[in-house]
């Protein structure tokens, strides 16, 4: 079992105008499986944006080239954080399994 919230994220990590989300996927085997989602947010300037309401901000896949040690930051401690969260599945799963054959 997944161990992070129903439908929300297991992990997000943030610098600057990069974020990286961590989502916990469980598979018809019972398995998780962890990946990763790279955003970059900007912001439209005023004469770009569709009206009154609109905010300007935009999220995109793309980076520039000053946004790669950032990201590069951010897949690191992803990574660190999914190492954790499979650890956390394994022990789960074992205390699972004490507890079927205990019964």
């Amino acid at each position: 079992m997944p161990t992070q919230a129903p439908n929300g994220p297991a992990a997000e990590f943030v610098f600057s105008a990069i974020k990286v989300t961590v989502w916990a996927n469980e598979s018809e085997d019972g398995q998780v499986r962890y990946s990763t989602y790279v955003s970059r947010s900007y912001c439209l300037p005023p004469e770009q944006r569709q009206d009154e309401k609109d905010n300007g901000w935009r999220k995109t896949h793309s980076l520039r080239s000053e946004d790669l040690l950032e990201v590069s930051n951010a897949l690191i401690q992803a990574h660190a954080k999914i190492a954790e969260l499979r650890a956390a599945d394994r022990q789960a799963r074992k205390e699972a399994k004490k507890k079927e054959v205990g019964r």
